[in-house]
């Protein structure tokens, strides 16, 4: 089987973490999810052959062919002129530096139950400035038309699963025989 065509605005989703990102699996099923597989990344296509992401250190684009399995998911995107500009928006962000704030933020969420977390003000200032991979593609959605996955508290990339798993159209941890 091939690797996925993908389409600008479709949403890709990693879920076999190795190293520190691990840890985003551990807190992702501390959150009050089902149980898992949970994805700990999550990227937005801007054409078949690049995504844009949030990817540890800044915003960057990156070959989506970069040697990790991953799902493709394909929201209903309302129409092809907001999506061309919100993609443009996300093209925007190129350079920001990573949003380990909000990284903080979500593990006091994801380890307290909700109950603990930085102050919303300064979350949703540090979310625009420095977006972490979720943050950034639920605002690009948003701005696309796609309302599906709130902003707060700020999604992880979880959440943006539970919202985008049902428009599902490629699963490449399927492929020869991840």
């Amino acid at each position: 089987m091939q690797p996925a065509t993908c389409r600008p605005g479709d949403v890709l989703f990693y879920f076999d973490a190795d190293g520190l990102t691990r840890l985003i699996e551990v807190g992702e099923s501390l959150e009050e999810h089902s149980e898992g597989p949970w994805p700990y990344h999550v990227a937005i296509a801007l054409g078949p052959e690049d995504k844009l992401e949030a990817d540890f250190w800044d915003t960057v684009i990156n070959p989506i062919q970069d040697g990790r399995p991953y799902v493709v998911c394909r929201p209903p995107y309302p129409n092809a002129v907001l999506l061309a500009q919100a993609l443009h928006w996300g093209r925007g962000r190129v350079g920001r530096l990573y949003g380990w704030v909000g990284i903080v933020d979500q593990a006091l969420r994801d380890i307290s139950g909700g109950r603990l977390h930085l102050p919303r003000w300064l979350i949703k200032r540090v979310d625009r400035l420095m977006p972490y991979c979720s943050t950034l593609v639920q605002s690009v959605l948003a701005r696309a038309g796609v309302d599906i996955i709130p902003d707060w508290p700020p999604p992880s990339p979880a959440d943006v699963w539970i919202a985008l798993r049902d428009y599902a159209v490629y699963d490449g941890r399927k492929v020869g025989g991840h």
